[in-house]
């Protein structure tokens, strides 16, 4: 039942990254461009941080160890998958690719 209902919040505050469109005022996190992207999620663990940012077009990835050093910055799920599998599988469980309702496996 944990298991489930943390999995629920997880993606509702991932599916909230599809309404959000203008970035908060002390948002972090710089595009190319130099404007800040909105933070959908921060996810803290014992080895790492991983912060998920809403990119042009798809979420972007980004993750920190324990120390501050950046692992990967503003990467897409794919390069994630292909690049740091590690990280990839850790979010694997909590990323929704389709929020219609009824759609989630028990």
């Amino acid at each position: 039942m944990k298991r489930s209902t943390t999995l629920a919040l997880m993606g509702g505050v991932l599916i909230c990254f599809w309404t959000v469109r203008k970035p908060p005022s002390a948002a972090p996190g710089a595009s190319p461009g130099g404007a800040a992207e909105p933070v959908i999620v921060r996810l803290a663990g014992r080895g790492q941080t991983i912060t998920i940012t809403a990119g042009p077009g798809t979420p972007r990835y980004s993750a920190t160890d324990a120390s501050g050093r950046s692992i990967v910055s503003q990467a897409t799920l794919e390069q994630l998958r292909v690049n740091h599998p590690d990280l990839y599988q850790q979010l694997k469980p909590a990323v929704v690719m389709d929020a219609s309702v009824g759609s989630l496996e028990p």
